[in-house]
Formats: C-alpha cells, sequence, structure tokens
C-alpha cells in the first residue's frame, strides 16, 4: 500500500524540511555564523573552518547577514577582513537564544 506522500516529489521536498536531517536549513546556517563572530572568531576563513561551509556557502551568507544588516566589516579598507556583529545582529541572536531555550526537544 502507497503513503499519501511520495518520498521523492520535489514539491512536497522542498516545502517539508525533515527536522532529523543531518543537513542544516539556510536559517540555521546563519544563526551558526553569528554564533562564531559573537564568539571573536571574525577572520573569514576561520568562520568558515569554524562553521563547516564551503567558501562558496560562506561568502552567500555574510552577504546576507550584512544585507540585512545583522554584521559589518570591521576592517574596511584593510588588507585582511573581518566582521563584526551590529546591534541588529545581537539582538537576533539573542531571540533566538531565548527561543531555543523555550522550545525543548527530548528524545525517548
Amino acid at each position: 500500500m502507497k503513503s499519501g506522500i511520495e518520498v521523492g516529489n520535489p514539491i512536497i521536498t522542498k516545502m517539508v524540511e525533515n527536522p532529523m536531517s543531518p543537513r542544516r536549513s539556510g536559517f540555521q546556517i546563519s544563526i551558526d555564523v553569528l554564533k562564531t563572530i559573537d564568539s571573536d572568531i571574525d577572520k573569514p576563513t576561520n568562520i568558515m573552518y569554524t562553521c563547516n561551509l564551503s567558501w562558496v556557502s560562506l561568502k552567500d551568507t555574510l552577504k546576507l547577514l550584512m544585507s540585512k544588516g545583522y554584521i559589518e566589516e570591521a576592517s574596511k579598507g584593510l588588507k585582511h577582513k573581518r566582521y563584526t556583529l551590529t546591534e541588529n545582529g545581537r539582538e537576533a541572536l539573542t531571540y533566538y537564544n531565548n527561543l531555543e531555550s523555550l522550545i525543548v526537544v527530548t528524545s525517548n
């Protein structure tokens, strides 16, 4: 007997994210980058290794976070880029941490 949901259906696959999937969502990657920068790891290569991202994924995530006003370049005009959280970035991370503490997932 077939179930009502087709496993390989591309529409369903795009709409439903499996919470048990080993792959991170773009949201979770962004949170990981924000947490990493908040912990004083501010150089792009170090952020990339700490967050376990490819260079392209890191660049896309940094560009997104800068466009949203969550991070900024701390060393504009200098040879090496460094990033820092803005007030909005700190606030977003605080909201995320508060929400995470309210939602406790236990496995039985």
